[in-house]
């Protein structure tokens, strides 16, 4: 089967699995969701000279695909909210805790997520306030530089905190950018950053 034969199923496939399509049975749109994943791997394998998907795609990729970035931005606000609600409530007695760095994060701080239009895409934007300087910063070496300066860097703790939401926002993303050309292919780009502008992750 050749690229674009490849491509014409999963456009058909899409259709299909689309969610707001009320005409598909639920164990069609199963289905079809199962056929995607196979039919995009196989498409990543075509033969040289042909044309391969080189994107990855999130988990939930597939089921929000026609959603708008406003509505990304609510699923990941309504993911990141549920995560910290979960992490209050009390382990029972002997249980070991499981390590959250989204639940674990102090509650103080804020969660704002943004999303920005512009020619030719989007971003969906994090942006975290209110972060206890005890927690979140300390002093370090500046990451890549070569000198070594000292400042105000982030806890690996922040980091992980950072890293964790920007999986959540991942998860309806796809990106097959190509940084060496000057590629640059995603469904939206965004990042987490801290009050001060710095960039997390």
């Amino acid at each position: 089967m050749d690229a674009q034969a490849i491509r014409d199923k999963i456009r058909a496939l899409e259709t299909l699995a689309d969610p707001n399509r009320t005409t598909t049975p639920e164990h069609e749109r199963a289905a079809a969701n199962r056929m995607l994943d196979r039919f995009r791997k196989l498409l990543t394998e075509t033969a040289p000279g042909g044309f391969a998907d080189r994107r990855w795609y999130g988990g939930k990729y597939a089921d929000t695909r026609n959603l708008r970035l406003t509505d990304i931005a609510k699923l990941i606000r309504a993911e990141v909210k549920l995560s910290r609600k979960i992490a209050k409530m009390t382990a029972a007695p002997g249980a070991v805790k499981v390590a959250d760095p989204i639940g674990d994060a102090p509650a103080s701080i804020k969660v704002s997520v943004r999303t920005q239009g512009y020619a030719g895409g989007g971003s969906i934007n994090v942006r975290l306030s209110g972060i206890p300087d005890e927690w979140g910063w300390t002093e370090g070496p500046e990451d890549g530089c070569t000198n070594p300066r000292y400042r105000r860097v982030a806890t690996p703790e922040l980091k992980a905190f950072a890293r964790a939401i920007k999986d959540v926002m991942n998860a309806y993303n796809y990106d097959g950018s190509d940084v060496m050309t000057d590629y640059f292919d995603v469904r939206f780009y965004g990042h987490v950053s801290a009050d001060e502008g710095l960039i997390l992750a």
